[in-house]
């Protein structure tokens, strides 16, 4: 008897399943994709999706995904997100590099494009759209989804997508969301691009024409934006437009900002040299935080402070969020996590980033 009630539920989330393939919402029988595991198929018929990947998702365990929604239904186990993630990746990591004493709690659904239970680009607008229409129409709302290779920005379509299925009180982590580099161990990295020595010696910076002349305009007496931050926020508003358009106004204002702090922090000393001394190798000694007044690390407070900005102008009460660290907690101003070993992904991941964390409300 129950092997006649899991075949028929799982011929139900295979038939719902098919839904994940369609352009957008509508559905449209003869744009299904193959749901069998891809091993049991013609290897030589197989897409490679590193170089050619498919337009639509793919469902590639459907016996393990069944065996989680029928725990999840009738047993309340939580089901969670592994995002670009491998499908034993998940469970193993959190005993074995968390150092969990208990098994995971969730069920984790694996979102790669290889070696998971959902086939999938997770960049891709369109996959993470169908991924979540298959969840919601399965009735499922998950209780975490983890980032673990890579995130997100959050307040686009696709971040959107993934948030309206996370239960209430449930959390989405990344734990990269605020990179730190060797060469520029700073959060702003993202924001203001590469702050270190190119390949050819020099100094690469993203805005690099505008940096040179705002750097000037800004220390040089009867500079445009001479001691005037707000001023150069604002140009800095008018002219970003094309590097950051989608991230919207909020999102622009702050990578404005980020920029403006680089320039404002720019040693005006060094004014009047700083284009050979920026070229000269032996002279950074492979160290561009030099130029400026500011250490990476005042940097990143200054990034997660306008960061905060960011989430409160687009709606993100301060209460519904952490921004999370290890042990540089009291160097970055953020706060501090210890993982409590209960089975739970880690908060501020395996990477050692200060991890964004968001509470659904």
């Amino acid at each position: 008897m129950y092997k006649l009630i899991y075949s028929a539920f799982l011929i139900s989330l295979i038939a719902s399943s098919a839904s994940i393939a369609m352009e957008g919402n509508e559905k449209d029988e003869s744009e299904t994709v193959r749901l069998l595991p891809v091993e049991k198929e013609n290897k030589s018929e197989d897409i490679d999706w590193f170089l050619h990947p498919s337009p639509n998702s793919q469902i590639e365990k459907p016996d393990e995904l069944a065996d989680m929604i029928k725990e999840y239904r009738e047993k309340g186990k939580p089901i969670g997100l592994a995002w670009a993630c491998h499908r034993d990746e998940m469970p193993k990591k959190i005993r074995k590099v968390f150092k969990s004493k208990t098994s995971p709690i969730e069920n984790w659904i694996s979102l790669d494009i290889q070696d998971c239970h959902i086939r999938m680009d997770a960049r891709n607008e369109q996959h993470v759209v169908q991924v979540c229409n298959w969840l919601k129409e399965n009735g499922i709302e998950v209780s975490t989804v983890a980032f673990t290779a890579f995130g997100l920005d959050v307040n686009t379509p696709s971040w959107l997508s993934v948030y309206s299925v996370v239960k209430k009180g449930g959390l989405l982590i990344d734990p990269t969301y605020f990179p730190t580099y060797h060469r520029n161990p700073s959060a702003d990295y993202s924001e203001f691009g590469d702050i270190f020595l190119g390949y050819n010696d020099t100094m690469d910076i993203s805005y690099g024409n505008h940096f040179y002349q705002d750097v000037q305009n800004y220390h040089v007496t009867g500079g445009k934006f001479y001691q005037n931050q707000e001023a150069l926020i604002a140009s800095t508003m008018d002219w970003i437009e094309e590097k950051a358009r989608h991230k919207g106004e909020a999102g622009k204002r702050l990578a404005a900002k980020v920029y403006a702090n680089r320039v404002v922090s720019f040693k005006a000393e060094l004014v009047s040299q700083w284009l050979p001394f920026i070229q000269n190798a032996d002279v950074l000694n492979e160290d561009a935080s030099q130029l400026f007044s500011k250490r990476p690390e005042d940097f990143t407070r200054d990034y997660i402070s306008y960061y905060r900005e960011f989430m409160t102008e687009i709606g993100f009460d301060s209460s519904s969020y952490k921004v999370y660290s290890g042990n540089k907690a009291d160097i970055y101003g953020v706060t501090k996590y210890v993982y409590p070993e209960d089975g739970t992904y880690s908060r501020i991941g395996y990477g050692g980033n200060i991890s964004l964390v968001v509470t659904k409300q």
